[in-house]
């Protein structure tokens, strides 16, 4: 066996690579030969692969990684805290639509916020004609929804 060097991999930096993966025998992410692995791409001519997700160990993030990684965990929380001011800002509007079916602006439709008829979750139909008595003892009514809907969406 020779001695293992450095290779750079695509966009990153180098690597060291064990004669099996500069062969393309095994993995050039973590160095097993088990396992069904796809073409990672060409190194001095000769094909090199790669697990399609690597069983032996998790990829180490670059810098880059590590700031995508960062900047995805701050959008959720700006999501949920966004989620949570969107949420107060319904109420608000909920509140001055009052009973009202909607709202305008300048007299063009906004918000539309109708009742729905009210209904079950069963073939109530079916149920009450076949078992009349179970349907009179399990029928649960569902309460009316009244969908929030900001047109134009």
């Amino acid at each position: 066996m020779g001695t293992p060097s450095p290779v750079t991999i695509a966009a990153g930096g180098p690597v060291t690579l064990t004669d099996a993966q500069r062969d393309g025998r095994a993995c050039v992410n973590c160095g097993s030969e088990n396992g069904a692995m796809i073409p990672a791409g060409l190194l001095g001519g000769v094909q090199i692969f790669r697990h399609q997700v690597c069983p032996a160990k998790p990829v180490e993030l670059d810098h880059v990684g590590a700031q995508l990684y960062t900047a995805y965990k701050n959008l959720g929380e700006q999501i949920a805290d966004l989620t949570e001011k969107q949420k107060r800002v319904r109420e608000q509007l909920e509140a001055r639509i009052g009973d009202a079916p909607g709202a305008t602006i300048g007299g063009e439709d906004v918000i539309t916020w109708k009742w729905s008829k009210p209904g079950g979750g069963l073939d109530a139909k079916a149920l009450a004609k076949d078992h009349p008595e179970i349907y009179a003892k399990y029928y649960k009514p569902k309460k009316a929804s009244r969908p929030f809907k900001i047109l134009g969406e």
